[in-house]
């Protein structure tokens, strides 16, 4: 009885091994995806921001050029 316990114990110790091993070769799979997925959200944002900037600053520079434009002359004016 003791043999066929001991013999158990021993599969059942390899399997908890192997799932250990399995569970820390995943876990450093996830890290690396989650490296990667940050790295990719932090390039976006980056982009996004200069793409806001880039933006803004067309419409500022629009804003600009249309205070600046003389003014339509009245119909009075050019009776004058």
């Amino acid at each position: 009885m003791d043999v066929l316990r001991n013999e158990l114990n021993g599969k059942l110790d390899a399997i908890r091994a192997e799932m250990l091993t399995l569970l820390r070769a995943d876990a450093d799979f996830v890290t690396q995806m989650q490296h990667r997925v940050t790295l990719i959200a932090a390039f976006l944002t980056l982009l996004a921001a200069i793409l806001g900037l880039v933006f803004a600053l067309m419409v500022s520079a629009a804003a600009i050029t249309v205070a600046h434009l003389p003014k339509p002359h009245s119909r009075q004016d050019r009776l004058n």
